[in-house]
């Protein structure tokens, strides 16, 4: 499929589909820890230094050092005070793992 960034921006039914419900803010990252010229696994080590595992399963934690890729995703569904942080070494992954939260959490 491809979707050009306009579509992405005005089609509310496509946003619906690709990213889980925010009334507040999403955010997406790829590949943050270049910017802080740090390896992948230091990196995702800062990350983890939270109370809970922001992978779906370590299986991905480990694709995404070996492949040196890592996209992360934020949001906040219904107010600033509560959050979602999660990672994955695919952007596919990334939002399929975060449309499975979303309908946990429904």
């Amino acid at each position: 499929m491809n979707i050009t960034p306009e579509q992405l921006l005005t089609d509310t039914r496509l946003c619906e589909t690709l990213f889980p419900r925010h009334k507040v803010c999403l955010s997406i990252n790829h590949n943050n820890h270049r910017v802080y010229h740090e390896s992948i696994e230091r990196y995702i080590d800062d990350l983890e230094s939270g109370s809970s595992s922001p992978w779906k399963d370590s299986n991905a934690r480990e694709r995404a050092i070996d492949t040196d890729e890592l996209w992360e995703m934020t949001w906040f569904p219904d107010t600033s005070a509560g959050s979602y942080s999660i990672c994955a070494p695919t952007l596919t992954e990334l939002l399929t793992y975060a449309k499975e939260i979303e309908l946990t959490d429904s």
